[in-house]
């Protein structure tokens, strides 16, 4: 559940600078919805602390991960 939370907390932030900018109908949804992105590595990161035993591990893993998603997006 704390994962969900702190998604609220991004998503409540993401629509106070929509309003912040003045931006209005589909522009200002599509800009918030960019927080549910934030989903996904804040639900790594909590899969990734309970599965791993020991510090190392948990960076290697964000280290792999990383290198995955530069390789794919370059």
């Amino acid at each position: 559940m704390t994962w969900l939370h702190v998604l609220l907390l991004f998503a409540g932030i993401y629509a106070f600078i929509a309003g912040f900018l003045g931006l209005s109908g589909a522009v200002a949804w599509k800009f918030v919805s960019v927080s549910v992105l934030l989903l996904i590595p804040i639900i790594g990161s909590w899969f990734g602390i309970r599965k791993t035993k020991a510090l190392w591990q948990f960076v290697g893993m964000g280290n792999f991960c990383f290198c995955i998603v530069f390789i794919l997006f370059e």
